[in-house]
């Protein structure tokens, strides 16, 4: 199985952070990262919806959610078995005032496995970068 992890701290509370980063339908506003998100809901088993860059184009994705979880988890994902199993998503922790984010992806079966070495490094660097744009938006929203 790959997986592509990177984190950030925010100047911020988790409750802080979970606020805009719950509200999907609004990513495209923040980031070019991760865009075009729709959900109809938060609960574990709605679907969301969204594209994401990787490399010079976009992938579409259309996954329910595995977790939700305010102020801690956020991760969508689908299981095919054999045949390709991705989770991405979100975990939030307090650190003494602030919050550390952690931002990961895991590919698995043959599609997954296959497809993982050529995108690694576009996705390390595109999923520092949301959270980079996270960042901003919560501390800019906190002040």
């Amino acid at each position: 199985m790959g997986e592509v992890r990177v984190h950030n701290t925010i100047d911020a509370t988790p409750d802080q952070v979970w606020s805009v980063l719950s509200d999907v339908n609004r990513w495209g506003e923040w980031n070019e990262v991760i865009v075009d998100g729709r959900c109809d809901r938060g609960e574990v088993g709605a679907v969301l919806s969204c594209r994401v860059a990787v490399g010079p184009g976009w992938f579409p994705v259309k996954s329910r959610l595995a977790s939700w979880t305010p102020g801690e988890s956020l991760i969508w994902g689908e299981d095919r078995g054999w045949l390709v199993r991705m989770h991405h998503g979100f975990s939030l922790k307090a650190e003494g005032g602030r919050t550390r984010v952690d931002h990961f992806e895991r590919f698995g079966g043959v599609i997954g496995r296959s497809v993982f070495p050529a995108v690694r490094g576009s996705l390390t660097r595109n999923y520092a970068r949301f959270l980079e744009s996270l960042r901003d938006r919560v501390e800019s929203q906190a002040r």
